[in-house]
């Protein structure tokens, strides 16, 4: 309560703060940018308090950063292996996950902030730039009250904050902020046809598959469609803009292949494809949060609460309103079914009858949770909401703008008790959380073909790097990097070690400069690795260098390049032809 009790008196204080200017200044407005900037801070003050929570993902974000860096450092630019999970054993976590935000917290740690406090910058700045962002694809259509409404919603969806504080979902805040900034660029090259445009679709459609797995997979379908009702409503060459919009996806999805490749194609390779079981909440919790009188979106338990919104919920009632208003432009009517049809599908979705089409639909079945099309949601009614100010009767022309501000604050006050984690580990530092990293082992992205009860036994027993199975054989030299181990071995009869280190499809073992035959076939049964090794003196190199998949992805996202340029050169060459010809 201590922390609601602070949250509620910076808030008051701000409130008051404005109400005072605009009563001593009335006719000097606060740029809307600065009021929705103050307003998402809010949320991001407790953040900030010594420590890491008590719950939640956060400990575990700064810990793979850890690890992402020292794998930076090291000279692997795509890191996939957790060297030191597992009682130092290692699983291929990176290979698995999404990789964009570790690169943003790495580049803040190398500026010399803490692990901890780059993460605690991570989320903050993440969640007030998704704020601007919503705002600045918003204000492409619609004006700046409409626009200001739609990204307070946003902000303070019920959603959002729950990932922000009690989930900790790192990728998820990422796509909040790049989802909004894609619709804005396809707007963009639809209506320019313009270099910068295809290169901003290009990069930021990239940058959602590099930081997250489910938002491309549920926006893309959604994202080709609205373009394909802005482009009926855009002047000019259609083919040429449709091409373009179109290409720049395809570019994207081939340069990103060496990320999702993998993930799509090889995850039968670990535990997580045989989990396929998807998680309902009842109905109702959708509509009313079940805490403190519908307040609170956490329980105590930990559970997370799956509420659309209070807000939200009015904005969709009025949106099925809207559909009868008659003066509503026509672009936006498309628009209105549009994104109305986006927010029912996804609530009907996510109700316990609509389970088999999860089993169904590609790449659902891979989700754990129903509730993360809410998502989509979050998404939606922002939209929504700018549309019903806009072109709702009773709203556009007989309620002024003070009402719908008001809206806007009641929308900020009832999420109050949710801007803030439930409590702290204040002692906590970079070094204790990086003494716990071998005390963890996901299971969900451990190698499928391990024998998990006696894999864990031996996480808190390992016997170092190498250990001697059968024979007289001596180790002489071990050295070891993070995606490597370098070893010299001097056997005096054949005989047997093992590399004390997961045995995943991918690592690659070299003998006195060729490579071992049959590597696979000798390990791929195996939890670690072994090597059977002959009489005499080896230099060994055990490298992780990938699959074959994911190699040939990374063939396709470099060969990917030499298009991107083609197109690009294309693009200069046909701006400089209108110019001249101008």
């Amino acid at each position: 309560m201590k922390l609601v009790f602070i949250n509620a008196i910076i808030f008051t204080f701000a409130l008051c703060f404005w109400l005072t200017y605009s009563y001593i200044y009335p006719r000097k407005k606060i740029p809307i940018y600065f009021i929705l900037i103050a307003c998402s801070l809010f949320p991001i003050v407790s953040i900030w308090r010594k420590g890491v929570f008590e719950s939640g993902d956060f400990s575990l974000h700064a810990q793979l950063a850890m690890l992402f860096y020292e794998s930076l450092k090291e000279g692997v630019l795509v890191p996939k292996w957790a060297t030191d999970f597992c009682g130092l054993y290692g699983y291929p976590h990176f290979f698995y996950f999404y990789k964009l935000p570790y690169y943003i917290t790495s580049l803040f740690h190398e500026v010399g902030l803490s692990y901890i406090a780059s993460m605690k910058l991570l989320f903050s700045s993440a969640y007030v730039i998704s704020g601007l962002s919503m705002y600045i694809f918003l204000r492409n259509h619609f004006s700046k009250t409409a626009s200001f409404l739609g990204a307070i919603l946003y902000l303070f969806t019920p959603y959002q904050l729950t990932g922000l504080h009690f989930r900790h979902d790192l990728g998820e805040l990422f796509g909040y902020i790049l989802i909004p900034i894609l619709f804005l660029a396809t707007d963009k090259l639809l209506k320019y046809s313009k270099l910068q445009y295809w290169l901003f679709v290009l990069i930021t459609y990239s940058s959602l598959i590099f930081s997250h797995h489910i938002a491309p997979v549920l926006i893309t379908l959604p994202l080709i469609i609205y373009a394909s009702i802005s482009l009926h409503f855009n002047p000019g060459n259609k083919k040429k803009r449709l091409f373009l919009f179109l290409s720049a996806l395809l570019l994207s999805i081939l340069l990103t292949a060496f990320h999702w490749a993998p993930m799509v194609f090889e995850s039968h390779l670990v535990y997580q494809h045989r989990m396929v079981d998807i998680e309902f909440v009842p109905t109702w919790w959708y509509l009313y949060s079940p805490w403190r009188y519908g307040l609170l979106f956490q329980g105590n338990k930990g559970q997370l609460g799956t509420l659309i919104g209070y807000s939200h919920l009015v904005i969709v009632l009025l949106s099925f309103r809207l559909l009868y208003v008659v003066g509503v432009a026509k672009k936006n009517r498309y628009f209105l079914k549009f994104f109305l049809t986006l927010t029912v599908l996804a609530f009907l979705l996510m109700q316990p009858f609509s389970e088999k089409l999860w089993h169904i639909i590609p790449l659902f079945d891979n989700f754990q949770f129903a509730s993360r099309l809410l998502a989509v949601t979050t998404f939606t009614i922002p939209f929504l909401s700018a549309l019903v100010v806009t072109y709702h009767p009773r709203i556009s022309r007989h309620i002024n703008k003070r009402i719908i501000y008001i809206f806007a604050l009641m929308s900020v006050v009832y999420t109050i008790l949710n801007w803030g984690n439930r409590g702290m580990i204040p002692e906590a530092t970079d070094a204790s959380l990086r003494g716990q990293i071998r005390s963890l082992c996901g299971q969900l992205l451990m190698p499928a073909h391990n024998d998990i009860g006696s894999f864990l036994t031996k996480i808190s027993n390992r016997a170092g790097e190498v250990e001697v199975i059968r024979g007289d054989i001596e180790i002489k030299n071990i050295q070891r990097s993070s995606h490597s181990l370098l070893l010299e071995v001097l056997a005096l009869e054949r005989g047997v070690i093992q590399i004390n280190t997961t045995y995943f499809l991918g690592w690659n073992a070299i003998d006195n400069g060729k490579s071992i035959k049959n590597f696979h076939e000798i390990n791929k049964n195996n939890n670690f690795i072994r090597l059977n090794i002959s009489e005499g003196h080896h230099r060994i190199k055990i490298q992780y260098t990938g699959t074959v998949i994911s190699r040939l992805a990374t063939g396709v996202s470099i060969l990917s390049i030499f298009p991107v340029g083609i197109l690009a050169l294309y693009l200069i060459h046909s701006r400089k032809r209108i110019k001249s010809s101008v």
